[in-house]
Order: structure tokens, then sequence, then C-alpha cells
């Protein structure tokens, strides 16, 4: 449901609920980089963990996002919030490692309207 409210067509939703993705994150000071490995692309994302604004080309529609990461008071979660220049969505995506870094937890929650999407 969440791809299909970003406007991913059918065919790439399709695609990607059947591929085996690889997920590599590199953390180093106030810098986050995730890196998505899969058959047919490999993807980075860079997030400056210290709220200074970066800016992220939608692969679906090609606009401009704003996105805004920081690290929780605890220092559990880094929380990203994505701002879209129409300003009929946003976007909140919260990262955690559990587990002694074994596991992953990403909670993405995207508004549009008064549709609320996890």
């Amino acid at each position: 449901e969440m791809l299909t409210a970003m406007g991913v067509p059918w065919i790439a939703r399709k695609a990607i609920s059947k591929t085996v993705r690889t997920l590599i994150i590199d953390h180093s000071g106030l810098s986050w980089t995730e890196t998505i490995v899969a058959p047919m692309i490999t993807k980075t994302m860079k997030m400056n963990l210290d709220g200074t604004p970066a800016m992220e080309v939608s692969p679906v529609d090609k606009s401009t996002i704003k996105n805004v990461t920081t690290v929780t008071g605890d220092g559990k979660k880094v929380i990203s919030v994505n701002t879209y220049p129409d300003a009929t969505k946003s976007q909140v995506i919260s990262r955690e490692l559990c587990n002694e870094g074994s596991q992953y937890v990403v909670v993405n929650r995207l508004t549009m309207g008064e549709k609320v999407i996890e």
C-alpha cells in the first residue's frame, strides 16, 4: 500500500516484492549511510545525523524531497522526516538497530492528507 500511495507503478511494485535485498549500514560520527543492494540496482542514501537538511530526488516522479535526519535523545533511533515539494504528503522513517545490531527495525509512516499509511 505504501508504494502504491507513493505512485510506484504496478510492475515496479511487483518486482520489488520479489527481490531479495541486502542492506549495508555505515555509521561514522554524524553521518549515516545506507546502501541497498539488489540484483538490478544499488541505491545509497546518505543522511546527516545533526539535522542538516539534505535534498534527495524521488526515483518515482523526480521531485526533490527535503530530508532532515536526527538521533533521538537516548541515541537509540535515527529519525528521518521527508518533506515533499507539493506538500500533499510527508514521511517519517524511524530506524533502530536491536539485539546488538543483528536486527534492523524500520517504521515508515506516510501521511497523505487525512490518510496515514505504515
